[in-house]
């Protein structure tokens, strides 16, 4: 694929779906060795935002980008969760330091963003993404997905679009990424291999 300037307010989700699946197939063309070697998700992601950025002109592609520029300009990207998903991470925090906000808060870092800076308003694209080898733990994956795509609320943070990417590591073999797709605040139904 050509590189273009984009109007986001044209881009659809069925050119989204390309440009994603063209970057995918980039990185197993140039970066397969890192999935056969099952090297860690953080590295695999900046691998993936390079393949987005050449593919997104005009946009800027970060890794754990967490900043939330409507709420001041150092305040963070934060998503409520439920009370009793967070029983373990509140084991260690003081009872003192307990109240029913922080109890629910928790700071995130989205492994890729497709945005432009510093713009709540162009908030293009937030991915997630998780080896198949770790994929028990994608819940709070699709819950912050949720988050980043609702339209209202605390955790607004405005993404057009949400992606979570399921890869298969430890392999000599080529399978393709599993694509879930979230659009205001809820996870869409989508045929393997195309939109």
């Amino acid at each position: 694929m050509a590189q273009r300037d984009y109007d986001d307010s044209r881009l659809t989700r069925d050119e989204i779906d390309r440009i994603a699946r063209e970057a995918l197939s980039d990185l197993y063309r140039y970066d397969f060795a890192l999935l056969q070697h099952d090297v860690s998700e953080r590295a695999i992601t900046h691998k993936l935002a390079e393949r987005l950025q050449r593919l997104f002109p005009g946009f800027d592609v970060d890794c754990q980008y967490n900043r939330n520029v409507e709420l001041g300009p150092y305040a963070e990207k934060v998503i409520h969760t439920p009370r009793d998903k967070r029983k373990e991470e509140l084991r260690d925090i003081p009872r003192s330091e307990q109240n029913e906000e922080k109890l629910l808060e928790v700071s995130t870092y989205p492994d890729i963003v497709v945005h432009r800076r510093l713009k709540n308003d162009k908030n293009m694209l937030v991915i997630e993404v998780k080896k198949r080898s770790n994929e028990r733990d994608c819940w709070f994956d699709r819950l912050k997905l949720g988050a980043f795509t609702g339209t209202a609320g605390r955790d607004f943070c405005n993404y057009r679009y949400g992606l979570l990417v399921i890869l298969r590591t430890r392999s000599n073999d080529v399978e393709e990424p599993e694509l879930i797709w979230f659009c205001n605040g809820q996870e869409e139904s989508v045929k393997p291999g195309g939109a």
